[in-house]
């Protein structure tokens, strides 16, 4: 039976190649961008199910209230970890985890610059770590160990086995290879290449026994029949039963499965949106696809009349009809799947490029190969079980007696779907441009500072100690403006925070978490940062440097602040830390120091020396000769260390990069969705030309221009895309308007997006029309007069 089926439905194929042109490139189309998005979706959503015992994998974190406010604090205390595994029983096993940025690792005359992490030896128990070489016990036996990854050995060792092997670290301290381990794939949330031992801090100057001060990152396992809702109830006092708080201080303790990191912000959203749109747009895709098909067969439904009448009178029940008919389905959609893998290998590579994944189709796979068994079903019943039970329901008398049964019915029917798939591909449309213009908004925000022409670079080995060798130095080029020194690489990156600030007249209700950054004196020259009232630090000022003996700090605050504070002399006030006594010297013009999509917080700027990164603001003339000039200053006072810097106006580029990515492939599907829709457009407006072949031919023959008959022919198929207009302009105004509001800062909606959205999909379609009435109105009437 199936092969019989198969050869009606080729000879159905060869009888009507437009038709099944068209059905199969719509359906491969559809299928191959269903599949594409369906791998980036099965990515995202298994970030981090590399590791095996991931639902036992919590990250801790706590709550800290200042007033009628809340901040989510990632990081925790050194003394955590321990202190957390010993008093609960549930706990199996806890680790701290911390990375420290641009260090040089080296091998003889081999140099490279990588974030270096250190952990307790417990993370290689809950995290998945493979050894290739070496093993957990070796890195447990000593502090001046390190375990690299696999890609990190090739580099320094080639295909040899490092393990005793020495690296120098920052070019001082000597550590053994004890391990190498499988590179961990993209889609993980806390990857490492190079690991040291956590309680190894006499190189990083950390103090890991201070409950004063979070930054490092706490990890729990918990035993395997704990749920971790009831236990979450039970830990939330447990950083204020360890320590002493300030009165009315609350520090809450919670659990974030790392299962949920990735996806989840903790105040909603994050991107399980982009997931849920991304997911949406697949299903839209081949919906679309989907129509096509039964529009074509329905339309064609009248061609297969008689066919299906002799079936009925050679006994063929109307199931067995409607499973032929089902099973032409089944073997379209085959066929197109078919293709739409041929699809999806060649434009992998492409939408790899653009997704910034290392995506790939394995069919060994089984949730590869069920999934496309899922989808090939699907697509087979949506496209196929409407015209399969059209079809078989004609009546025999009618269809001998020539009569058009079900014509109305199927053509209400074509009309409805064209009109959802219009009014899908619309909203594709207009999604897409507000996803886009939400990204142009943030990356063109004001910044408050001018990002252009500086080069920054870390601190390393001597550059502290002969600082001001150095800046004298490069001063001296007329192409370098200025240079400062700043505790953080990036403006945009400031993660330190506190709160429990006090200054006279403070509204007892108003407890802000205030995040706060080191500079030297040349910090706003550099950065073009203006200064709005009072001064700047300077060198002149003996009481700006720390007097350690009275604690105070002279501090600039931004403006966010000073209006916080509410008071015309606010270089008069002086904040209260504690025993620390902060005097505001100045206040300057809020700047970028968060990324965009985040509100603007209160700061404070200390004057503090050595402070670990170093931006150089360069005139932009000659650059390539002023950054040569710049690394033989550096080299020759620094010869031991690789010279590594980097631009900062790339570095902002790259803060939304996630998002552009998304927005690229986002319009790369809406192409799609709309390619697919007029293909199915084409082979109706083909269809009612074919079926008006000697109407036209009539028409012809008394004088009709051909405008008026291309004016006939797309009439009908305007109507349905100006009412898809009008049902998608109010449901994508809805959502996007929804999408725009979890930014505290966006792009507003205006009708010209959708004005723009709507004539772009309906100039598109009415192309697609009038080039097919085009071809029907230009044949030549005889033929026309002969068609049947």
């Amino acid at each position: 039976m199936f092969i019989k089926n198969f050869i009606l439905t080729i000879r159905l194929m060869l009888r009507n190649k437009l038709f099944s042109t068209l059905n199969i490139v719509g359906l491969s189309f559809g299928l191959a961008c269903t599949i594409l998005l369906y791998l980036w979706i099965k990515n995202e959503v298994g970030y981090d199910s590399y590791h095996k015992k991931i639902d036992r994998i919590h990250l801790v974190q706590h709550w800290q209230h200042h007033g009628n406010d809340r901040s989510a604090i990632s990081v925790t205390e050194a003394p955590l970890a321990p202190a957390f595994k010993e008093k609960y029983p549930e706990v199996e096993l806890t680790a701290r985890y911390f990375t420290s940025y641009g260090k040089q690792i080296s091998y003889e005359d081999k140099k490279l610059v990588k974030h270096l992490r250190r952990a307790d030896p417990d993370l290689l128990d809950i995290f998945t770590c493979q050894f290739i070489y070496g093993s957990k016990d070796g890195f447990t036996n000593g502090v001046k160990n390190i375990i690299i990854s696999e890609s990190i050995s090739k580099q320094f060792f080639g295909d040899i086995n490092p393990v005793g092997k020495v690296l120098m670290l920052e070019n001082k301290f000597a550590y053994t290879v004890q391990g190498v381990f499988e590179d961990f794939p993209d889609n993980v949330t806390f990857s490492f290449e190079l690991m040291v031992p956590f309680e190894d801090n006499t190189d990083f100057g950390q103090y890991w026994g201070d409950w004063g001060t979070n930054w490092c990152y706490t990890f729990a396992l918990l035993k395997e029949d704990v749920d971790y809702t009831d236990f979450g109830e039970k830990i939330v006092h447990f950083l204020e039963d360890s320590k002493n708080n300030p009165e009315g201080y609350k520090d809450e303790v919670f659990l974030r499965p790392l299962k949920r990191l990735y996806l989840y912000d903790i105040d909603g959203g994050g991107p399980i949106e982009m997931v849920r749109l991304f997911g949406m747009i697949a299903i839209f895709i081949i919906l679309i696809a989907c129509f096509n098909y039964t529009n074509l067969a329905t339309a064609r439904a009248e061609g297969r009349a008689k066919e299906i009448a002799l079936r009925k009178v050679l006994s063929s029940s109307k199931g067995r009809l409607i499973r032929q008919f089902l099973g032409e389905s089944f073997i379209f959609t085959f066929l197109a799947l078919n293709f739409s893998l041929i699809i999806v290998r060649l434009m992998l590579p492409l939408f790899n490029s653009m997704s910034g994944k290392n995506l790939s189709l394995n069919y060994l796979n089984p949730s590869i190969l069920i999934s496309l068994l899922i989808v090939w079903i699907f697509t087979s019943f949506v496209a196929g079980l409407y015209p399969a039970f059209v079809l078989s329901s004609f009546k025999i008398t009618d269809t001998l007696k020539g009569a058009k049964a079900q014509g109305v019915k199927g053509g209400l029917l074509r009309k409805v779907l064209v009109i959802i798939q219009f009014s899908l591909s619309i909203g594709l449309i207009i999604s897409s441009i507000v996803v886009n213009e939400q990204l142009n908004f943030l990356k063109n925000k004001e910044l408050g500072l001018e990002k252009e022409n500086l080069i920054y670079m870390t601190i390393k080995g001597e550059v502290a100690d002969k600082y001001d060798i150095i800046k004298n130095e490069l001063l001296s080029n007329n192409n370098i403006e200025s240079i400062t020194r700043t505790s953080h690489d990036h403006p945009y990156a400031i993660g330190r925070s506190g709160a429990g600030l006090e200054w006279e007249g403070k509204d007892p209700d108003v407890d802000p978490s205030v995040y706060y950054m080191d500079t030297d004196e040349d910090f706003i020259n550099a950065f073009k940062i203006k200064l709005l009232s009072g001064r700047y630090f300077s060198p002149e000022f003996v009481s700006d440097l720390n007097v350690e003996e009275t604690n105070i700090h002279n501090v600039v605050i931004n403006k966010t602040f000073a209006e916080i504070i509410g008071t015309d002399a606010i270089t008069e006030k002086i904040l209260s830390w504690g025993n620390m006594k902060c005097p505001i010297i100045g206040v300057v013009d809020d700047f970028l120091f968060l990324p965009a999509d985040r509100e603007m917080h209160p700061l404070i700027i200390f004057y503090q020396e050595p402070i670990r990164y170093i931006y150089i603001r360069i005139s932009g003339n000659e650059t390539s000769s002023t950054i040569s000039y710049i690394k033989s200053v550096f080299e020759e006072h620094n010869p031991a260390f690789a010279f590594d810097y980097g631009f900062l106006d790339e570095s902002y580029d790259t803060l939304y990069r996630d998002e552009e990515k998304e927005g690229k492939i986002m319009k790369s599907f809406t192409i799609f969705a709309i390619f697919i829709s007029c293909l199915g457009l084409f082979g109706l407006a083909a269809f009612s030309a074919q079926k008006r072949t000697k109407e036209i031919g009539i028409r012809k023959a008394l004088g009709a221009p051909v405008k008026s008959i291309i004016l006939m022919l797309a009439k009908e198929m305007t109507k349905w895309i100006l009412i898809s207009n009008i049902i998608a302009w109010p449901i994508a105004y809805y959502y996007m308007n929804n999408w725009l509001n979890n930014y505290p800062y966006h792009y507003e909606l205006t009708i010209w997006v959708f004005v723009f959205a709507g004539v772009a999909a309906f100039i598109l379609s009415l192309l697609t029309v009038i080039f097919q009435a085009l071809v029907a109105s230009t044949k030549n009437p005889v033929e026309s007069l002969r068609y049947e």
